[in-house]
Parts: structure tokens; sequence; C-alpha cells
């Protein structure tokens, strides 16, 4: 019997350890990776300086009335739900490219900005996204931009979490472009346009 009460306490500390190493392997430790794509964009200002933008879709018609019926439903609750201050899904939550998927899970207005938040996973390959790879254009047809530099590089089959804020006026709809060259950009509608 005395063995039994000097066994129990290893059996605790070997239980809690398991437990500690668990908790470790499920949560994401790589917050540098989450970090890269953490961006505040602005408004591409115009100029000789300023690179050009790559060569984008036709910007879709995002005012309300021009949706398919089906949708101007959903992009109305959408436009509610920010308005008071409520995170909703987008018009268009993922886009699927050959070396990577975007996912957006959540909008939500925070102030004058709309913050963008999804994850990036990439398919069978390694991809390095650069903080710019990221292009946001409004109704209005203004580019919302990130400064080029630091990325990151997403692991195959592993989701890479993004937020990210655009300076956008409350009537305004949105467009998020994902641009990996030689790929075609990936078009995601976020909002449409109340106005």
């Amino acid at each position: 019997m005395a063995n039994d009460t000097d066994v129990r306490p290893f059996l605790l500390g070997g239980l809690l350890f398991a437990l500690l190493l668990l908790a470790l392997a499920t949560r994401d430790i790589s917050p540098t990776a989450n970090a890269a794509l953490e961006a505040q964009f602005r408004p591409r200002e115009t100029g000789a300086a300023q690179l050009p933008l790559p060569a984008l879709p036709a910007l879709p018609d995002l005012r309300l009335p021009a949706l398919p019926a089906d949708l101007q439903q959903v992009a109305a609750e959408i436009q509610r739900r920010l308005a008071l201050g409520e995170a909703s899904a987008p018009l268009t939550p993922a886009a699927d490219g050959p070396r990577v998927r975007v996912e957006v899970t959540s909008i939500q207005r925070d102030g004058d900005r709309i913050r963008i938040s999804g994850s990036l996973t990439a398919r069978t390959t390694p991809v390095t996204l650069p903080a710019n790879a990221f292009i946001f254009r409004d109704s209005a047809g203004v580019s919302y931009t990130a400064d080029a530099g630091a990325g990151t590089t997403l692991a195959p089959g592993a989701p890479v979490a993004f937020d990210l804020g655009v300076p956008l006026p409350a009537s305004r709809g949105l467009v998020l472009n994902v641009v990996l060259p030689p790929d075609a950009p990936l078009t995601l509608t976020l909002l449409a346009a109340s106005e």
C-alpha cells in the first residue's frame, strides 16, 4: 500500500505535464506570422513616386440596387449590423486560387475604419505573402494599400489569421483583392454601398 501513495504524485504530475503539452500543441504558437498580417491600409496617393497597381479585375457595381435580388436583403442586413457596430459575415466569404485560399470570417465597423478578419491557407507548397498583396477598393474607385515590406510565409495546410483595417466612409462598398503573381487576383466582395 505504501507504494500506491508514492506513485500517485508521479501520475498526477505526468497527467498535468500531458495536459500542458496538449494545450501548447493546440494553440497558435506562431505570433510573428499573425503579426505580419496585421496591417493598416490607407488610401493610395497618386503621383510619380507611387508604384502602379497590378492589373485588377473590373470593380463590380457595389450599389445595393445593382445587386442581384437574392443578395440585396443580405447586403442590407450587413449594412444594418455594421451601423450598429456589430460584426457581420461579408457578401463573399471565401475565394480559392491555385496556391492559396482566402477566407474572411467577419467585417466590423470600428469608428471610421472597417476591420476585416479571416485567414489564408497555402494549398500544397509554401507561399510568401507580402503585406502589399492585399488591395482594397471601395465603390468610389479609391484603392487602399499597405506599405510593401515584411510579409509572411504560409506553410501548406496551416491557416494563418489576419486582421486588417481600412478607413472607409460609411456609405461606400468594399472589395478585397489578393494579388500573388503569376496567379490571377482573388476577389472577395465584402460590402455593398448604401449610396
